[in-house]
């Protein structure tokens, strides 16, 4: 079975595109083309009086009456994903461990360590020490962290050999090999960021390392258990380092890291809103639960449209059509994604990691939501400058087959929209229900609506 990432990635490929229509295809078959959308309605009193004069819906659509206008003018308005009731929705970011990585990765050539030591563990290698240098030697990383991950190995493979013990105890070589690498801080040095290559800088982290030598040796089985390498742990590095900070210190540490991810979070977000527009449809249309929330406690209304002819429209509007997916585990900019893209500069690497990671992250929402059988609508807004924002988050509707009146619609309010419907050519076609409530069961039932004028 495809994942969603494959799917993304193959709607963003400008030249091949198959497979996510074709899934997107199989997907439409099983609900025979046919999705909804909730109405919730307002300005009810001038709705009522809706007659032959279309400068009501002129006023209606000043006053961000999308639902009535997006009917009568046929269209789908794509919103902002501030403007959704659940707080997680489309709201994600970069996870504190992934923004953890990226502070490490400023001073130190952390994520390529981090990937040299990772192509290491998957070889599978039955070699000789000469043999491993030489291998580490040909890979495709600077020589400064060749240089480290040589010494590394040796350190160890000597710490192992002084161990006079028949059996060997790894709290014992591992703090034999945290002394070596405290007396020969060069290999550590050697990797940091430049603007830490100072004389200056380099002497007060070696006289820093130096009078710690003595708690970072003692906490060696503690890092080990970090396993930081392979995966960044934020609380645990501090837990870790608060054993040699002062408490003040370490507070100020951790909460000025999280006040800068905070910060980070909302650009994300704020980016999400301007460049993204989000179109929520169901495949349920007479849901008593979604009547409440989505279309003003029943009194709204819903839109039936049919989505043979629509999806060839999708390329050029820049849509992504799908079911949205549910789970518990939120989408972030984790590690794995990190490694992938340059986060200072999009446009040098993984500008199009980051659009598949975006698209996701609009297309997933927790578990709890699942009742619902959401369908996301999602364009690619882009900058373009003929058109306002609006106007851009605006696209042509499907086919719409039919509106159904909510079952406390007040009757005034039905004949106005009913008049709307009529006074629209294109529209004429249109089957009009209204909700019933069923009386042998929680259930709404469709009936044709029928006015009395």
């Amino acid at each position: 079975m495809i994942s969603l990432d494959e799917l993304l990635e193959s709607f963003l490929n400008k030249k091949d595109d198959s497979q996510y229509i074709s899934n997107l295809l199989k997907e439409m078959e099983t609900i025979d083309y046919k999705l909804y959308r909730y109405v919730s309605i307002s300005y009810i009193d001038e709705i009522a009086k809706i007659s032959k004069d279309n400068r009501i819906l002129k006023r209606l659509s000043k006053n961000n009456q999308y639902g009535i206008s997006s009917l009568v003018q046929s269209f789908l308005f794509h919103n902002k994903p501030e403007f959704f009731n659940d707080p997680f929705d489309c709201n994600f970011g970069m996870g504190i461990n992934g923004f953890f990585m990226e502070i490490m990765d400023l001073f130190m050539d952390y994520k390529n360590l981090s990937n040299g030591v990772r192509k290491i563990e998957e070889e599978e290698m039955n070699m000789g020490l000469d043999n491993f240098r030489d291998y580490i030697k040909n890979m495709d990383i600077p020589d400064s962290l060749k240089n480290f991950l040589l010494f590394t190995f040796e350190a160890t493979f000597d710490s192992i050999k002084e161990d006079p013990n028949d059996e060997i105890k790894m709290e014992n070589i591992q703090q034999k090999f945290m002394s070596k690498l405290l007396d020969n801080p060069k290999y550590l040095i050697d990797f940091l960021r430049p603007q830490l290559k100072t004389d200056a800088a380099l002497q007060g982290l070696i006289n820093q390392i130096d009078s710690k030598k003595d708690k970072l040796i003692e906490s060696a089985d503690d890092m080990k258990q970090l396993n930081l390498i392979q995966k960044p742990d934020f609380d645990g590095f501090f837990q870790v380092a608060g054993k040699m900070l002062n408490p003040s210190d370490l507070i100020s540490a951790t909460t000025k890291a999280k006040d800068q991810l905070s910060d980070y979070n909302k650009k994300i977000f704020s980016m999400i809103n301007s460049q993204f527009g989000v179109c929520s449809l169901t495949q349920k249309f007479n849901d008593v639960l979604m009547w409440s929330h989505y279309a003003d406690s029943h009194k709204g209304f819903l839109i039936e449209y049919d989505l043979h002819d629509y999806i060839e429209s999708l390329r050029e509007n820049k849509i992504f059509l799908y079911p949205v997916s549910y789970q518990d585990e939120r989408v972030s900019i984790d590690e794995n994604i990190l490694q992938k893209i340059n986060i200072h500069d999009i446009s040098i690497e993984g500008k199009n990691t980051l659009a598949v990671l975006f698209l996701k992250g609009l297309l997933t929402k927790k578990k709890d939501w699942e009742i619902e059988k959401e369908w996301r609508s999602i364009r690619i807004l882009g900058s373009q400058d003929v058109l306002s924002e609006m106007e851009r988050r605006k696209v042509k509707s499907p086919k719409i087959n039919g509106i159904y009146f909510g079952n406390k619609m007040p009757e005034s309010v039905k004949k106005g929209i009913y008049r709307l419907i009529k006074m629209n050519p294109t529209l004429n076609d249109l089957s009009i229900y209204e909700m019933i409530n069923d009386t042998s069961d929680y259930r709404l039932e469709p009936q044709k609506y029928n006015p009395n004028f």
